[in-house]
């Protein structure tokens, strides 16, 4: 079995999962919401400046995405090796890309009114969420490309090398990164969906289906921007290559927005 040995992965990925999943179940957490949701926010100042800032930052790490995956020719000559601009590549790709997309959806409550600041952190909260989980579902669409299914083994290099070391996983073998990425994924999923329920709660949401399934289908549309960044052989002209990611993003970043509209606590048709 190609997980022998990383019992200890497992269990701190349970020990991680527990710490991040039970506190919003307790009162001193629902306290805390409380006393921040004492701040009202300036919806509009503060919306204006996300709409400003997420789309520099997006546009910057598509850029870095391109010059990475299709024109290595432009930085190889000058280092010694891919790491240093892996290191930039990475941020850009799995972390920046599906969290300034996802943190559309807060931006889209904050268009008409403003919101509270426990709100506020809520919606980030829970769309920061999400937007992981669509990074992690392109993790394991890459380990599985790259193992068969998981059925034969391949290794990872650096690109594995801070997980490995943090973690002490002992293993570059890509089945084994693609299983512990499913497990993160299903925290992250599970993390969100607890958030959104406890954003609910406190405001009265009824309509919850709705700006779920809008999620679900916006973090489809951002995992499958993510995956393709990372197959540049997929799709094999750059501009259709970039352009492809560029859609998806925009797309998932539109839905998520929408779905930051309908959780508004003061639209009439969704909170009480």
């Amino acid at each position: 079995m190609f997980l022998s040995g990383t019992l200890n992965v497992f269990l701190v990925y349970l020990v991680v999962g527990m710490l991040l999943c039970i506190p919003p179940y307790t009162k001193w957490w629902k306290n805390l919401i409380i006393r921040l949701d004492s701040y009202q926010l300036n919806g509009r100042r503060l919306f204006a400046k996300i709409i400003l800032i997420f789309p520099i930052l997006q546009i910057i790490s598509v850029f870095t995405v391109y010059i990475f995956t299709l024109r290595s020719d432009l930085y190889a000559p000058f280092l010694p090796t891919q790491t240093f601009f892996f290191a930039l590549f990475c941020p850009a790709s799995f972390v920046i890309i599906p969290l300034t997309t996802a943190f559309y959806g807060a931006a889209g409550a904050l268009k008409k009114d403003g919101i509270k600041l426990g709100n506020f952190l809520l919606l980030l909260y829970f769309f920061g969420c999400f937007g992981a989980a669509a990074s992690n579902i392109h993790d394991i669409i890459w380990c599985a490309r790259a193992t068969n299914l998981y059925r034969q083994f391949s290794a990872g290099g650096y690109d594995l090398a801070p997980w490995v070391e943090v973690l002490n996983a002992g293993t570059y073998d890509y089945r084994v990164f693609g299983f512990y990425m499913f497990i993160q994924f299903m925290i992250e999923f599970t993390l969100g969906l607890i958030i959104f329920k406890k954003y609910c709660d406190f405001n009265g949401v009824k309509e919850k289906f709705k700006p779920i399934l809008l999620i679900c289908f916006a973090m489809s549309f951002l995992a499958a921007a993510i995956t393709v960044i990372d197959m540049p052989d997929v799709i094999a002209p750059p501009v259709a290559h970039i352009g492809v990611i560029m859609m998806a993003v925009i797309i998932s970043s539109l839905i998520f927005y929408r779905s930051g509209v309908i959780l508004n606590v003061k639209n009439p048709d969704f909170a009480t």
